[in-house]
């Protein structure tokens, strides 16, 4: 057994370290450092489990191998290690082979029964809800008075054009991001990060494509994706765009509240280029194009006929403080790697780690670990 420690600024809420069985398998060892991380980790095992219950998923997620207690009382947990590396979708070509692989790994979670969400509690929402709580996220950006009136105008419309939010909540991840996403061999390996998994609007899932992809791959995609779920609203590209534009003004209204000038300075430096795009025609019209087959629901009037006391929150936020620390949708784009790491790029929080490319020497299993089960006979506190 081999064991490395892995920096502590990839995951900064937890202690992890990399395990080199005998037969060359690796495994994370993970320790939250704060009840928030605890709780995270535990709402992801729940749903990793849930989904590996369901089957037929064309990519890995995490699992629990075993758990025990630390001499300090905390809960140090094993966990099935994630391969692959991460990719930047705005430098591959349309005819990647991942461009099918991502359709087909998207597909394949929002065909899943929503049953596989229901039955652990996970969070449900109806596409009124969403469309509330857009409503709600507006209203705190106008407060600011910092957002161009070409964007409160463009999101005001989209928001009040109520079939642009025909469609059926379907199970969705909730918050793919560039680290979330692992390829191996040109193809999607892994989906790591399922702390916000939902039945919700599955548009959400493809913010983080929408706004750095060229033209032809988001055709390309959207094309596999259809084919893969025929029953998908075709509005689908406009939503995830709004979403990924509010999560910007959401932002800054956060960063405001803290005090924090740079993250302010850049968020508005993002709300501003997008409102040149928006003025020069150039950015993504949020107007149907067709309606879905099948409506779970009849909306009610445009939001802006809607009264003030119904834009009551849903019983749980659709994006969470914990998606608030930064948006997920990354304008400005992001630099690859000229050398990937060995077997993973960085990803925070996940089941995906850098280690240093030099082996420790052999050693003894940490002393907290001595007693932990076999795989065999493991140690499942969660479940």
């Amino acid at each position: 057994m081999k064991v490395q420690k892995v920096d502590a600024s990839l995951s900064p809420d937890f202690d992890t370290a990399l395990l080199t069985a005998a037969d060359g398998k690796h495994y994370l060892v993970k320790i939250a450092h704060t009840p928030t991380a605890a709780t995270n980790q535990d709402a992801e095992l729940r749903a990793a489990k849930a989904l590996t219950k369901a089957g037929s998923l064309p990519f890995a997620v995490t699992s629990q191998i075993a758990s025990t207690t630390t001499r300090e009382g905390e809960t140090a947990r094993v966990l099935t290690y994630l391969y692959g590396e991460h990719f930047d979708v705005a430098e591959i070509s349309s005819d990647d082979s991942l461009v099918a692989s991502t359709a087909k790994a998207l597909a394949a979670i929002h065909n899943l029964p929503l049953s596989v969400a229901q039955d652990i509690d996970a969070p449900e929402y109806t596409a009124s809800q969403i469309l509330r709580s857009c409503a709600a996220e507006l209203d705190r950006a106008m407060e600011t008075g910092k957002i161009p009136s070409v964007l409160l105008n463009r999101w005001e419309d989209a928001l009040g054009n109520e079939n642009l939010f025909r469609f059926m909540p379907t199970v969705i991840n909730g918050m793919l991001t560039d680290d979330s996403v692992l390829e191996l061999d040109g193809e999607i390996s892994a989906i790591v990060d399922w702390t916000d998994f939902q039945i919700g609007d599955p548009a959400r899932d493809f913010g983080w494509l929408m706004t750095r992809a060229h033209e032809d791959l988001i055709y390309n995609l959207l094309l596999a994706y259809q084919e893969a779920r025929p029953g998908a609203d075709e509005n689908i590209r406009q939503r995830a765009a709004l979403y990924s534009e509010l999560a910007w003004a959401s932002w800054l209204v956060s960063e405001l509240n803290a005090n924090n000038e740079a993250n302010v300075n850049e968020a508005l430096g993002e709300l501003e280029i997008l409102a040149a795009q928006v003025e020069a025609g150039t950015a993504l019209r949020l107007t149907p194009t067709g309606f879905a087959p099948t409506v779970v629901e009849t909306l009610a009037a445009p939001v802006t006929d809607v009264k003030s006391d119904e834009f009551a929150e849903p019983r749980e936020p659709i994006y969470s403080s914990y998606n608030f620390d930064a948006p997920a949708v990354d304008f400005a784009g992001a630099t690859a790697n000229d050398e990937p790491a060995p077997f993973v790029a960085t990803a925070s929080d996940t089941g995906t780690v850098n280690f240093d490319d030099v082996e420790t020497a052999p050693i003894a299993l940490p002393a907290f670990l001595s007693d932990a089960p076999e795989e065999g006979d493991a140690k499942d506190e969660l479940f």
